[in-house]
């Protein structure tokens, strides 16, 4: 695209872009939380009791077998025919990316939004770089806080444009009007109350209860009259209160391609126009220090720093090639919830039956409902002196296994998830050794070891662009293994190839991945560290250090049974 300079054609601009991108939000909102509900309560109803939640426990297993954060390994490859000294650099910033990526959370990060997107559709990670503690970061975003420009191209480095929407509390948002020399536009911010989200529900749960007889105004943010019921029992709703009045902002990204990279820009709710451009901010800090801005910004118009990157990551398990959100595994499941809450609800109805039965009373004169009421409790009893006078029960008959379909709807469950019995760990006849359980899981999981595969593409982006804003921003020195110091910045101009280590990521992938390394080492392809490094134990790096030493003491020993003097042999006796 091809943005303006001039403020009334740029403010258009980013205006009708913005409108674009965000066309379908409020609608995805709604869809949403209605998603949200169900995993956390097993209805999208309050009104609806549900007996047991299988939902969210099967999520949980589901995701669980897709990513493994304790797992998860990268392989960086150097440059064919490379120098020695090369791949030993490369060797120790990829040990010190491994590190970094779960000692940040990145690794639990990336865990939460593979569960999140099976319960959403997809889910954003945003990266940065934390100038205060001089370390990485991430942070999930829900894909109500998100939106694309195209919705039918399902890449989103190649969106022409995309928005994140946040929001910051009244006293921060002011502070950044004014370090913006935005003063005047203060007075136009939109506070919201610090509850308010649109990602929620609008309305407490004791008034989704109420039976509203009327309202004092057009909608229900008038007075309300109506009845409640007396009973009400709080539940966990799982949102946040606060009564800190929020604003909210919309970071626009757009690709420019006057300068070939992203542009950034800032709208907030309530202000007409744009409240900061990258290409305006790069272009005063190039004004003020010229060498500090090229050596930040090289000519870009990329406030993230890095060339033609940015910094979200799109994680989505159930892609479509046709649709940006993709699709969410949940709706697969919640036709199952529904019929499991109304199979439970026949269950409890029918034992309640059987407990406290219907009860005719039949040729009884002055039979109150309260002698009626009373008549089946301990020690109760009903007399009455008219013949033929008579109480009988009614009582459904007794189903001889009321939770068969229950537990074949656990079974249909695992089948939409492409889970089986194998996988389960739960015997399956005709198994008789390890090698057998192993083959029958490999070919049992297909369909969930092509979801999990599929990871690999966000775990990848997540590396690149992580390793290189650990380039741009880290000066802690590494050690290579012949003992030189390094940065990770003097790696940046080498073209290195980023991997998730034989698909580590996953726990369907575990024991194959153990087999290989035992294999590799059986036949010499790779050493005892390069052993310790593909099968990762409990501590690895203590292990290898004890390994160099062993290895060192090795090493000493041969030499000097190499430079003992042998002794002569005795000639043999002649016969």
């Amino acid at each position: 695209m091809i943005i303006p300079r001039t403020k009334k054609y740029r403010d258009n601009t980013i205006d009708e872009i913005a409108e674009l991108c965000l066309g379908s939000k409020r609608d995805r909102e709604e869809l949403y939380l209605m998603r949200k509900r169900y995993f956390h309560f097993g209805t999208a109803d309050y009104n609806i009791e549900c007996k047991y939640n299988r939902l969210q426990a099967h999520l949980d297993l589901v995701s669980s077998f897709l990513f493994a954060p304790d797992h998860c390994r990268y392989n960086i490859a150097a440059p064919r025919n490379a120098a020695d000294a090369i791949i030993e650099q490369i060797e120790a910033v990829a040990d010190e990316w491994n590190d970094t990526f779960r000692d940040s959370g990145l690794a639990d990060l990336f865990a939460d939004s593979v569960l999140w997107a099976l319960i959403l559709d997809s889910t954003i990670i945003k990266l940065g770089w934390n100038d205060a503690r001089e370390e990485l970061f991430g942070k999930m975003i829900f894909p109500s806080d998100f939106a694309v420009y195209d919705e039918t191209e399902p890449d989103l480095d190649s969106q022409e444009a995309f928005v994140h929407t946040y929001s910051l509390n009244w006293d921060n948002a002011v502070q950044r009007l004014k370090r913006a020399g935005k003063i005047k536009e203060i007075k136009q911010l939109a506070r919201y109350p610090g509850q308010y989200s649109e990602f929620r529900d609008q309305m407490p749960p004791v008034l989704a209860n109420m039976l509203i007889s009327q309202t004092g105004g057009p909608n229900l943010a008038g007075a309300m009259v109506g009845r409640v019921n007396v009973d009400f029992q709080a539940y966990a709703t799982y949102q946040s209160e606060s009564n800190n009045p929020m604003v909210r902002f919309h970071e626009v990204w757009v690709w420019d391609d006057d300068t070939d990279d992203y542009a950034i820009f800032t709208k907030a709710d309530g202000v007409d126009g744009v409240l900061s451009d990258s290409r305006e901010t790069i272009d005063a800090m190039r004004k003020a220090d010229e060498a500090r801005a090229s050596e930040l910004y090289r000519g870009s118009s990329n406030l993230f720093g890095i060339e033609q990157e940015h910094p979200f990551v799109h994680v989505c398990p159930y892609r479509l090639h046709d649709f940006f959100w993709g699709k969410a595994h949940l709706d697969i499941l919640i036709p199952l919830q529904v019929w499991t809450n109304e199979r439970l609800q026949q269950i409890a109805d029918l034992l309640e039956q059987n407990v406290d039965p219907t009860k005719i009373g039949s040729g009884f004169m002055g039979l109150t409902d309260e002698k009626m009421d009373a008549l089946g409790g301990a020690g109760s009893f009903v007399y009455d002196m008219i013949p033929g006078a008579k109480v009988e029960f009614e009582r459904p008959p007794v189903v001889p296994d009321l939770f068969a379909e229950f537990k074949e709807i656990g079974t249909i469950f695992l089948e939409a998830s492409g889970l089986t019995e194998t996988i389960m760990g739960r015997g399956e006849q005709g198994i008789r050794s390890e090698k057998q359980g192993k083959r029958a899981v490999a070919t049992g999981s297909g369909r969930l070891r092509k979801v999990a595969v599929g990871l690999e593409s966000p775990l990848v982006k997540i590396g690149d662009v992580g390793l290189k804003l650990l380039q741009r921003n880290s000066k802690e020195r590494l050690i290579t293994d012949s003992g030189a110091l390094m940065v990770p910045a003097q790696l940046a101009e080498q073209k290195i190839k980023m991997r998730v280590s034989g698909h580590s990521h996953s726990p369907l992938f575990a024991d194959e991945a153990k087999e290989m390394a035992a294999g590799l080492f059986k036949t010499q392809a790779i050493d005892r560290f390069s052993l310790l490094d593909m099968t990762d134990p409990p501590n690895k790096d203590e292990l290898k250090h004890r390994l160099k030493k062993r290895v060192a003491a090795e090493k000493q020993e041969k030499q000097q049974q190499a430079a003992a003097p042998t002794k002569p042999s005795r000639p043999r006796a002649a016969a």
